[in-house]
């Protein structure tokens, strides 16, 4: 928990209390009322910054069922404190420009999914229908059985596109059966078993042929070292993560990846060092600033956290973690009212996905 120091946030904590102590009163009022944030997150009336945003952030770990519902208890303890009428909180504005490079020094590690900023799709052609193209590759399989480009095709274009995986894995093990010394069916079989079918046991299997039978193959180690990540096998991960690294070519993914591994093995120093590596690879990598806001949080450094999250938003800023974490930091700050606009705006994101 973050610990609040110095007396400039002193009347601001009594000011949030009074609000809080105030809605609790709504609540006690309110016989038939089934919605209380207090019990919700599981706080006391009367506690403080730290202890709200604590309660909140181990809810959501232990309930992501009820994200939007303990998100919405915090937010409505933030209003409760922004409506009482006897304090002023000083003007702040969000930052809306990055005051700080891509150079400075953080850290962290998230254990969220990665979700890249939803981008817009510039006006072009339409894609080509998937069902033209399936059977375009079926009469080439007519003419050509051992058309093994063909098969591969046709494998991706049921893995990604008409999300067949029974009948993708066919053709990649039909693309292995033609090539069996040929890493790259081996390779096109491990992903789909990692990624679609939740076989992570076969998948390492696919990934240990392919490296054996092309050393050299940058991918199969990546790909390998995601699913020893993801059976909680550090060691073996980080092996495979360095070992794609000395092949180079240097990829900010690959280090952002081998930084999660490094703070699950509680090496700060070293995810520090590759999460800088990843940002200055690729200034626009969202995830790395917001794994590194987010191990500033986890130190207490709370602008340094903010400046990535401000980089955050500048990149991505239609992506709800962004406004979530960054909303978090002001809130262990004491800054109550951009904390509620940050929340606000994560709120809205989240419901504008959510329905499409």
């Amino acid at each position: 928990m973050i610990a609040f120091a110095g007396p400039s946030i002193n009347w601001l904590q009594g000011w949030f209390l009074s609000g809080i102590v105030n809605l609790a009163r709504r609540c006690l009022l309110l016989g038939s009322m089934t919605y209380d944030p207090f019990q919700l997150l599981g706080v006391e009336p009367g506690c403080d910054f730290a202890t709200i945003s604590a309660a909140h952030a181990a809810r959501c770990r232990e309930r992501p069922d009820l994200r939007q519902q303990l998100d919405r208890a915090l937010l409505d303890l933030l209003q409760a404190a922004q409506a009482q009428p006897s304090v002023a909180e000083p003007t702040e504005d969000i930052p809306s420009v990055l005051t700080e490079t891509a150079g400075a020094e953080a850290v962290v590690v998230s254990a969220a999914d990665e979700r890249p900023p939803r981008k817009a799709v510039p006006p072009s052609r339409a894609a080509p229908d998937p069902h033209k193209v399936l059977a375009s590759l079926e009469r080439t399989l007519v003419s050509n059985p051992q058309n093994i480009e063909a098969y591969v095709r046709r494998g991706l274009l049921y893995a990604e596109e008409l999300q067949r995986f029974d009948l993708a894995l066919r053709d990649f093990t039909v693309v292995i059966e033609l090539a069996p010394r040929s890493a790259r069916g081996f390779l096109l079989r491990g992903r789909l078993y990692a990624e679609k079918l939740a076989e992570p046991r076969k998948a390492l299997a696919d990934f240990d042929e392919a490296i054996r039978l092309e050393p050299g193959m940058t991918e199969a180690y990546v790909l390998r070292g995601r699913v020893h990540h993801g059976l909680n096998d550090l060691k073996k991960a980080l092996a495979d993560y360095t070992c794609a690294l000395g092949l180079g070519p240097e990829d900010a993914a690959v280090y952002r990846r081998r930084a999660r591994v490094y703070m699950d093995l509680g090496r700060l120093e070293e995810a520090r060092t590759d999460l800088t590596m990843a940002i200055k690879l690729d200034p626009k990598d969202v995830q790395a600033y917001l794994d590194r806001a987010m191990l500033w949080q986890q130190l207490g450094r709370l602008d340094q956290a903010i400046v990535d999250y401000n980089a955050a938003v500048q990149i991505a800023p239609e992506l709800p973690e962004a406004y979530y974490g960054r909303g978090k930091a002001f809130l262990a700050q004491g800054k109550a009212k951009l904390a509620r606009q940050d929340f606000e705006r994560a709120l809205k994101l989240q419901e504008a996905i959510r329905s499409n």
